[in-house]
């Protein structure tokens, strides 16, 4: 029977298995002959071929190889040339050392070097530092390139005058494939993906797992020395919109808006990088809880002496809060002045017909900072002021006027009134001054300093010495 079956298939399907066969014979050649094809590279010397090389890189990729390092060829697992510890030259402004650039030559091209053309290009784990007023010649760098290009594992430093401005490390970016135009990278210690757009006008960023994103709208026409657009971002559930123009080393900003669940207000000014860095802006505030204020550190940012003595500052704050006003409260401002750690704080508010001027200064370098103060009370109706702040306190005066100077320690929470004189005549005497202090450390220093800033603290302790 199976004698049968065999003489059948064999009668029948002869031809077809003899086909098979000698296919068998063709595709051992073929893989034979690209083994040979892929392999013989191997044995070639492609640093004769250095300048075609240096020829394609700077025609297609505008990179000029200033110091080309030693050339070899892989066959696995794509076939490519591997260059280590070469120089290479970023349109013309940009010169970096690269540990590794990784070429993968079309097929066809793995022998003719006389048009040798290349799938795409690849670099690796390099570290590049550019200065600051050339990072736009590096944007335009990438836009403009004509062939496939990725960068893979890089770190970035930027810096302006050799002062590190920002780091960026283990930075991919490609501008073929399915993550085109996406830098991905790691930034104080967090990972971010910036995707862009439109030729870089538009730029969406996300810092991974900090809730911290946004997105910019550029200008059409942009450079490194003048340019706008307008900004929207997102930190955790707060969010914030401006407008920016960038010239002269100054951001313009305005109509800046932020918004969270215990603040929000509206701000305008400028931010100057050179030749120092300087903010002045007017702020108005909308919403403002006040246990944001409980919630700040006094001792760190005393701490943080490095960074108080490179600011310089000029704000004006103006507050609309309606639980102000219900407190009877109104048109308060503030406005500080910080330089070189000296900050300067003048306090201006009103509560019905009564206006308080208070101004300040400390210098915040000091181990202990001392806050010297002068406020100037003019108050039309003594009696109705304490019913306005829900201050049960007996009093018949009238009109009143009272200057108070003195200081405070800011870290010892203390106290010390050098003068009160009231309606420009009367000065307190010293057992009166004595007992005012004590109070005072007694009532609005039994935690800590930003206790002051507590309305009923205040109130106890205008009922203590009223």
């Amino acid at each position: 029977m199976l004698i049968k079956i065999y003489k059948l298939i064999h009668n029948k399907f002869s031809g077809f298995f003899k086909s098979v066969f000698f296919l068998r014979y063709v595709i051992g050649i073929i893989i034979v002959a690209s083994v040979l094809y892929l392999s013989i590279p191997h044995f070639l010397d492609f640093e004769k071929k250095e300048e075609k090389i240096r020829n394609y890189l700077f025609k297609t990729y505008n990179l000029k190889v200033v110091d080309i390092g030693k050339i070899k060829y892989y066959s696995l697992p794509t076939p490519h040339l591997l260059i280590e510890n070469s120089s290479l030259n970023f349109s013309g402004d940009i010169t970096q050392n690269i540990n590794k650039i990784k070429i993968y030559p079309k097929l066809k091209n793995i022998y003719n070097f006389e048009k040798f053309e290349a799938r795409k290009i690849e670099v690796h784990e390099s570290k590049l530092q550019i200065d600051q007023k050339y990072f736009f010649y590096l944007k335009n760098y990438l836009s403009q390139i004509k062939g496939k290009i990725l960068f893979n594992n890089i770190d970035l430093l930027i810096t302006d005058s050799n002062n590190k401005i920002l780091s960026l490390k283990k930075i991919n970016y490609a501008n073929f494939g399915f993550k085109k135009n996406q830098i991905r990278g790691e930034v104080i210690n967090k990972k971010f993906i910036l995707k862009i757009k439109n030729n870089f006008r538009y730029l969406k960023f996300k810092l991974l797992n900090t809730g911290v994103s946004a997105k910019i709208n550029l200008s059409e026409n942009y450079n490194s020395n003048s340019f706008k657009g307008n900004l929207k971002g997102k930190i955790l559930k707060s969010k914030v919109k401006f407008n920016f123009f960038f010239v002269n080393n100054t951001f313009e900003i305005n109509k800046l808006f932020f918004r969270s669940k215990n603040l929000s207000f509206e701000s305008q000014g400028q931010l100057r990088i050179k030749p120092y860095f300087y903010v002045e802006a007017i702020s108005k505030i909308k919403e403002l809880d006040k246990t944001l204020i409980e919630k700040i550190n006094i001792n760190k940012i005393l701490n943080a002496k490095d960074i108080i003595q490179k600011l310089n500052t000029k704000k004006k704050f103006t507050f609309e809060n309606k639980k102000l006003r219900a407190n009877s409260l109104e048109n308060l401002e503030i406005e500080t002045s910080l330089s070189f750690g000296r900050l300067f704080v003048q306090k201006n508010f009103s509560v019905s017909e009564s206006n308080i001027q208070c101004n300040s200064e400390t210098n915040l370098l000091e181990e202990y900072p001392v806050v010297n103060f002068q406020c100037n009370f003019s108050i039309k109706d003594l009696k109705n002021f304490f019913k306005k702040l829900k201050i049960d306190a007996k009093s018949r005066s009238n009109d009143i006027d009272l200057k108070i100077i003195g200081n405070l320690n800011i870290l010892n929470n203390k106290i010390s009134f050098e003068m009160i004189t009231l309606n420009n005549n009367l000065k307190l005497s010293q057992e009166d001054l004595v007992y005012y202090k004590t109070s005072f450390e007694n009532i609005m220093f039994d935690k800590n300093f930003l206790d002051i800033f507590k309305l009923s603290k205040l109130r106890r302790f205008l009922n203590e010495i009223s």
